[in-house]
């Protein structure tokens, strides 16, 4: 009997170390998910015991170093709603444990203002005419004092905040919507890059004599055929361009890039469906699309005297009659 004793004892010594065995760390590894089943990459992977992973651009983590025991991991992701996981380690199991694809929901848009400043990084002075875009939301201009304003704003985590003019460094700032809705400010410096143009040739042949044109515009003004823009109504309007003051006419829409003359493409109101950009006269010379546009962005709005706007033939004085007329004529 004494012998069995000896061998028991043996055994106990002699055998595996079960308190180290239960000691062992372990590792739990999963995937990181947003609901639609896109894999989210950067999700940061923290345990109440201290160690932390991230997921790569599969949305893989593996957090290492966890004792057997209970653990709570919290799963977080700039822009989703964060998320606990309780895991079970337990010592008699294998040391790598599988949570599967862990879900986490993407947070709703949210109502901002965003409003600011934007000045040149050299001159220090603020910077009129600057795009101002928020992503998904139309764009907005700064006013002679480099403020703009974004009223009401639907943003959306890792959205993003562009800001562009000629002559400046395009600027894009990573825009986070606080978690409630409210109002946010940007201070904004732009780097200057001088834009080097190209030659332009511009052909055209002079339609009226330069001292008949303030005669002939006031005489049509009063007989009213189309639609006018006076110099006293272009002085108190102030626009940031030539381009800009199609939008006061009341008769045109304008679209595309307002950065990119070429881009603006002009539909006049009352002109039909087929038709494409209107002619244009510029001190009754007649020029394309691209290069009237092209004109008008060097201008400044107070070099012009009026601006005269016909949506069809009708009312069009004669000298001013193309074969394309019927899509509309536009005076400068």
């Amino acid at each position: 009997m004494w012998l069995v004793g000896i061998l028991v004892l043996a055994a106990t010594l002699l055998g595996p170390d079960r308190t180290h065995a239960q000691d062992h760390p372990k590792n739990v590894l999963g995937i990181v998910r947003d609901t639609a089943g896109a894999p989210i990459p950067g999700a940061l992977v923290a345990a109440d015991s201290g160690s932390v992973a991230e997921s790569d651009s599969a949305g893989f983590f593996q957090l290492g170093g966890l004792r057997p025991g209970v653990h709570v991991l919290s799963f977080y992701k700039l822009g989703f709603k964060l998320r606990a996981l309780r895991v079970t380690l337990r010592a008699d199991t294998v040391n790598t444990v599988s949570v599967g694809v862990v879900a986490l929901q993407a947070m709703p848009p949210r109502r901002v203002t965003l409003a600011g400043t934007v000045r040149g990084r050299v001159s220090r002075q603020p910077l009129e005419g600057v795009v101002v875009t928020l992503s998904g939301n139309p764009p907005t201009y700064t006013d002679r004092d480099g403020a703009f304003q974004i009223a009401r704003a639907l943003a959306r985590a890792g959205d993003s905040v562009t800001f562009r003019r000629i002559g400046y460094a395009p600027l894009t700032i990573d825009f986070w919507p606080p978690e409630v809705d409210t109002a946010v400010g940007l201070e904004v410096t732009l780097d200057p890059t001088p834009v080097r143009l190209g030659p332009v040739i511009v052909e055209g042949d002079r339609a009226t004599p330069q001292w008949r044109w303030v005669e002939e515009f006031e005489r049509r003004r009063k007989m009213g055929f189309g639609r006018f823009l006076t110099w006293d109504r272009i002085e108190r309007l102030a626009p940031f361009s030539a381009i800009d003051l199609l939008r006061w006419t009341g008769g045109a829409w304008l679209s595309g890039d307002p950065l990119s003359p070429r881009g603006v493409q002009v539909r006049l109101v009352g002109s039909s469906l087929r038709c494409g950009n209107p002619t244009f006269f510029i001190d009754g010379v007649r020029y394309s699309h691209e290069t009237a546009m092209l004109i008008l962005e060097v201008v400044g709005p107070e070099q012009i005297g009026g601006v005269e706007v016909y949506s069809h033939a009708a009312g069009l004085p004669i000298q001013y009659w193309t074969e394309d007329a019927s899509c509309g004529v536009i005076l400068f």
